[in-house]
């Protein structure tokens, strides 16, 4: 099962094709079923939700998502299970569909418990659910939540050093102060985003420029050793017709 959720992982990230994901997930959850696991099976309801949500099917999605919670709020209970993730796409679910007081209700559930959570993601978690209610808040029209979250989560994202995270707090916020209708505060938030993202995305073709380079200099390389070859077996050839 998890093979099958890597090869969808791609197909929605990498290939963006969430219909063939869909397939897989759907065939990952038959097997969860067949073996009885409950763990792998919270996990392929959740994904297969997360992949309705992109589809725009949200009903579907609330129904798998919610058979996940089913399933997994008695071993939650139990301190077996953690269905953060499962609370997270169902919060998107009603965010999509533009209810946000029930978005936020389930983004603050999470964000309760990761206040206390002692896992290594901690404060990239908290992250999420700072930025998921700002979000909720500023488009509910609660401006006054949507900037405490939302500079909330430029903090944790400055306190992780994490650039990405940075630019995402800055687009929030950006979009809040274009809600509240000040604009010379949106123009500032949105340069410090635009900044960031231009820089990430120049990181990445830098990135991307090296590895093609190695694998340029590799190449020549390898066509250098042939000629090479090429040359002393053609030597090898002219001395013996001599």
């Amino acid at each position: 099962t998890e093979l099958l959720a890597d090869l969808a992982a791609v197909y929605t990230s990498d290939m963006k094709e969430p219909q063939k994901a869909k397939s897989i997930y759907q065939e990952s959850v038959r097997i969860c079923q067949a073996l009885d696991n409950p763990h792998s099976l919270i996990q392929a309801y959740c994904n297969l939700g997360a992949i309705y949500n992109r589809l725009g099917a949200y009903d579907s999605a609330l129904y798998f998502l919610k058979e996940g919670m089913r399933i997994g709020k008695p071993l939650e209970e139990q301190g077996k299970e953690n269905l953060s993730e499962i609370y997270n796409n169902i919060g998107n679910t009603y965010y999509y569909q533009k209810k946000y007081e029930a978005s936020i209700a389930w983004f603050r559930l999470n964000y309760r418990h990761d206040l206390t959570s002692h896992l290594p993601s901690h404060l990239a978690d908290l992250w999420v659910d700072a930025l998921n209610m700002a979000d909720s808040y500023s488009e509910e029209g609660a401006y006054d939540s949507a900037a405490k979250y939302g500079e909330l989560s430029l903090r944790l994202a400055v306190e992780q050093d994490a650039r990405s995270k940075q630019s995402d707090s800055y687009q929030i916020l950006s979009a809040l102060a274009r809600h509240r209708g000040d604009y010379k505060k949106a123009f500032e938030y949105q340069s410090k985003w635009y900044a960031l993202d231009t820089a990430l995305v120049n990181s990445e073709t830098y990135k991307s420029i090296a590895e093609l380079e190695q694998k340029y200099m590799a190449r020549k390389r390898e066509n250098e050793k042939l000629v090479l070859q090429a040359e002393i077996a053609q030597q090898k050839c002219h001395n013996r017709s001599v």
